[in-house]
């Protein structure tokens, strides 16, 4: 009886495996248009007839009747480069009315990135003479990585934002006098006395933090999205060196009100650091998916739950990808755990976001490609859906003053020092193979890397190795071992002993040094 059941089992299985294959099979990328350095798309509510696409250096493209044209160009307005830039738009529920909506972006000279207020006549230009600055959080003068980069109107007609840690020191995610690395709720509307307002239920209104603060415990959430049908929270948040993760916060259990996501004592479900020892932080919000470094990911990349009836393939199902590894994938957002995680059969290289028109159809921003993600109807952007979007807010009058032409793009300078390196004090060497490490140049570069390992008086070279690294883009390098050292370093572990290696890096005539301990 046992086997019987186990063989109905098997074939149930082998039926929903297939079906789930041919079902995404069915689903297929539609180009929109290239986009060089699109970051971000999305659609304003009620508007059935456009889609906009934000651009890094600082122009965001709307799309209309195949055709797309400037919206606005803030290229004077910001600092653009590496992870900075032009990152994200936001439209409120009420933009029909108001004709506001919100950008996020780095600044000139890279001290701050800033929430902005805009104001357009029509949906086809906005006014960059409107540019309001709503709120402006300082980022670390020596760093220009983890600034996070997504604005969204969540539950309420609120705005969220998630700026990352700052990139020079990860307790500031746990340091609730600091907005970095946490995740914002804000009424980004002027009051009377304040740029933005905080709503009143926001977890430390009364005190123990900074009234703006939502949730915390973020590295560099670079992308998230909310639920249209039901709210949810889904999160994502790039690793430091094992574990990417998402997170699939519920709306009906307070949707994230007060959470701690965990760093910079854990990364992703493990402690810092580790993928084989669980995260042990009490309280702590764990992912729904976790993604590994040695499976390629390290720059995951969050999309929506898909819930656009054209695309039944996908409906209920969770997107999402990694700038490193070109295959989009779906899941299905369960918990504790996402389940029925599997490739779409669908690349975008270089993936830097999903979005969503009004009409709730998504999309993909890779490679300075927009493609939207099709099945049964290929309409760009779809007809919005009664009643999918968040309640809305007050109106504001609309503005008047037309568009400022488009003009050439200014790339900003090179930032020194040229070379970064990270590398965990201890290591499990012998099962690695080598040493690992993390390096970023302030510019595209290619990086070498040598070392040596110390066995009581014997040194021993690794193996020399050199990498290809993009412009502010961390990448992971393995000094490997020789033979030779692979058997000294087995035999030295075995004695319980923990040999040093030594490694350094040059890159543009910039050099970097670490030492590791090996361990068993």
């Amino acid at each position: 009886m046992r086997r019987f059941q186990q063989a109905v089992a098997l074939s149930l299985l082998a039926v929903g495996l297939a079906f789930s294959a041919s079902a995404h099979a069915a689903v297929r990328l539609q180009k929109v248009g290239d986009f060089p350095n699109a970051v971000h798309v999305a659609g304003a509510p009620g508007d059935g007839e456009r889609l906009y696409v934000v651009q890094q250096d600082g122009v965001v493209s709307v799309v209309r009747g195949g055709v797309a044209r400037t919206f606005v160009d803030l290229r004077a307005t910001i600092q653009s480069g590496g992870e900075q830039g032009l990152l994200s738009i936001a439209f409120p529920p009420d933009f029909q009315t108001s004709r506001l909506f919100y950008v996020y972006y780095t600044e000139r000279g890279g001290a701050a990135n800033v929430v902005a207020e805009l104001r357009a006549p029509s949906g086809d230009a906005a006014d960059p003479g409107s540019l309001r600055p709503v709120l402006s959080i300082p980022h670390p003068a020596d760093t220009t990585n983890h600034n996070g980069g997504q604005l969204q109107f969540g539950p309420g007609g609120l705005l969220y934002l998630a700026p990352g840690d700052g990139g020079r020191t990860a307790a500031t995610a746990r340091d609730n006098t600091t907005l970095l690395g946490k995740l914002l709720r804000i009424d980004p509307r002027r009051t009377a006395t304040a740029a933005y307002s905080v709503p009143a239920d926001n977890p430390y209104v009364t005190g123990g933090g900074r009234p703006e603060i939502w949730a915390r415990g973020l590295r560099n959430p670079f992308r998230f999205s909310f639920d249209r049908a039901t709210g949810d929270l889904i999160l994502g948040d790039v690793g430091q060196s094992t574990t990417e993760e998402i997170n699939i916060v519920r709306a009906a259990d307070g949707g994230g009100r007060a959470a701690d996501f965990g760093w910079d004592v854990c990364e992703g479900s493990f402690l810092l650091g580790r993928n084989d020892r669980p995260c042990t932080l009490g309280g702590a919000t764990l992912p729904a998916i976790d993604k590994f470094a040695s499976d390629g990911y390290r720059s995951i990349i969050p999309g929506y739950v898909v819930r656009d009836p054209t695309l039944p393939s996908l409906v209920g199902r969770l997107v999402y990808g990694d700038f490193f590894v070109p295959q989009l994938r779906s899941a299905l957002p369960t918990l504790p755990r996402a389940t029925d995680d599997s490739p779409l059969g669908l690349t975008v290289p270089g993936l830097t976001s999903f979005g969503e028109d009004a009409g709730g159809c998504v999309y993909a921003a890779g490679g300075g490609v927009v493609y939207r993600l099709v099945e049964q109807d290929t309409r760009v952007p779809c007809a919005p859906a009664t009643g999918s979007q968040p309640p809305p807010a007050a109106p504001a009058p609309p503005p008047q003053t037309p568009p400022a032409p488009r003009a050439r793009p200014v790339l900003p300078a090179a930032r020194a020092p040229l070379l970064h390196l990270i590398a965990r004090r201890q290591q499990r060497v012998l099962r690695l193979g080598g040493v690992v490490l993390h390096a970023r140049c302030a510019r595209a570069c290619r990086i070498t890397a040598t070392g040596t390992l110390r066995v009581g008086r014997a040194t021993l070279p690794l193996r020399r190795t050199t990498r290809s690294a993009p412009a502010d883009r961390r990448v992971r390098i393995v000094v490997r071992l020789t033979r030779r050292g692979r058997s000294a370093l087995r035999r030295a572990l075995r004695d319980g002993r923990h040999p040093k290696i030594a490694v350094t890096l040059r890159a543009g005539g910039s050099t970097r040094r670490a030492t590791v301990r090996a361990i068993r």
